[in-house]
């Protein structure tokens, strides 16, 4: 049997928040870690240390959140509070979630925020498979819908596009940097062909656990 080797968005998010984690022990940076669904479920304070940098890689790989939904507005406004230095901060996120432009717009004064958008193109076109039951991982509300349909995949179509150019906006308004990534397809090395151009950076990874079509969101990074 044809082994799957989809990979999945919060294996991507987690790939991206190890990768960065490592780069911190090679510059000898500091690296803290936030976790948050509807809640901060977690935070790390920024430290230096391998020791301390893989305790940050074990809880993104194997952290078990207690909340089901997502508030990113709430996560952000959390690290504006207890990250007071100005910091480098890698939000890896699908960012689907209610609206957070506001204190995204905060983040984006008070630090270098770099937006790292994990997506999955079964989320951007829906194939032609026949009558599909899709559930909602965070409210186990179902919708049966009928993808033969040629006018209800190019609604779909249609709302993903404007769900990814509304992003585009919000972020290009605050002068945000954005990566993009898709879950088929790795970025790390695209990331990591950067890395020569950042300077040294204490971390501050903030990450949101967020389970709407198995998702997980992450952010890193506090400068010195």
């Amino acid at each position: 049997m044809a082994r799957d080797t989809t990979q999945s968005k919060r294996e991507l998010a987690a790939e991206v928040a190890c990768l960065l984690a490592f780069s911190a022990i090679r510059n000898n940076d500091k690296v803290g870690l936030i976790l948050f669904t509807d809640r901060v479920e977690l935070f790390i304070p920024p430290k230096k240390g391998r020791s301390h940098t893989l305790r940050l890689i074990r809880e993104v790989l194997f952290f078990e959140p207690a909340g089901r939904g997502t508030n990113a507005a709430l996560a952000l406004d959390y690290l504006n509070k207890i990250v007071t230095r100005r910091a480098v901060v890698f939000f890896i996120s699908d960012f689907q979630a209610p609206d957070f432009s506001h204190p995204l717009a905060v983040s984006g004064r008070r630090h270098d925020l770099i937006a790292v958008h994990i997506q999955d193109e079964r989320e951007q076109v829906l194939p032609n498979v026949g009558i599909i039951t899709l559930e909602d991982a965070e409210t186990d509300e179902q919708i049966e819908i009928n993808t033969a349909d040629r006018g209800t995949r190019a609604r779909f179509s249609d709302l993903a596009d404007e769900e990814a150019n509304q992003l585009s906006r919000t972020l290009r308004r605050n002068n945000i940097d954005l990566f993009c990534g898709l879950a088929s397809c790795r970025i790390s090395k695209s990331l990591a062909s950067s890395e020569g151009t950042w300077r040294p950076l204490e971390s501050v990874t903030t990450a949101s656990t967020w389970t709407r079509l198995t998702v997980m969101r992450i952010a890193v990074s506090e400068a010195s």
